[in-house]
């Protein structure tokens, strides 16, 4: 009899375990029978059988250390970052181009039609910056589920509620000054 395993020739037909590689000697009648017909066959090429390999699926979840961040956590600091990066510029942007509310009213129809654009366009950008504070929420809360606490996640989620206010309040702020050109330009 041969180790259906290893294909060492086994010393003993009653062997539990092979002698060569350790495994053990299964005794189902089929199993015998194909060795049996092994040795009294000479020409059959004996192949030592090869274990079945499973795939276990790999996980999505990395293991990290406490405190290091995960590719959530980076991800909620850069969209935070950027978001308080569009909010901040535009603030000043904003104050140099309306100084006062007051001076609208010096204005001649083609200025207050030119600062109605810029409005828009501040507009949108802001709105790009929530964009982005909402994606580091999303990121925030993922990082929060998956990955251990770190600092970057905490200062992202800080720094994206300080975008999330900032860019808020300015689309509130422009919305409202584009409003009243509009009624400037219609009524006045």
């Amino acid at each position: 009899m041969f180790c259906p395993h290893c294909g060492e020739k086994l010393k003993d037909s009653n062997q539990k375990f092979c002698q060569n590689c350790g495994s053990e000697i299964s005794t189902a009648a089929e199993d015998s029978q194909i060795i049996t017909e092994t040795e009294s066959n000479p020409s059959i090429i004996k192949r030592p059988s090869i274990p079945k390999i499973i795939e276990v699926p790999v996980s999505e979840k990395q293991i990290l250390a406490p405190g290091t961040p995960g590719r959530y956590s980076k991800e909620c600091l850069f969209h935070a970052i950027v978001s308080i990066s569009i909010a901040i510029p535009f603030i000043i942007l904003g104050f140099i181009i309306f100084r006062s509310p007051v001076r609208l009213f010096g204005f001649t129809n083609y200025e207050l039609a030119r600062r109605f654009y810029v409005l828009i366009v501040l507009i949108i950008i802001h709105v790009v910056g929530s964009f982005f504070a909402g994606k580091s929420r999303k990121y925030g809360k993922l990082a929060k589920e998956s990955e251990p606490a770190n600092t970057a996640e905490k200062v992202g989620s800080s720094l994206r509620i300080v975008g999330e206010i900032i860019n808020a309040i300015l689309i509130g702020v422009y919305f409202t000054i584009l409003m009243f050109i509009v009624f400037l330009l219609v009524y006045v």
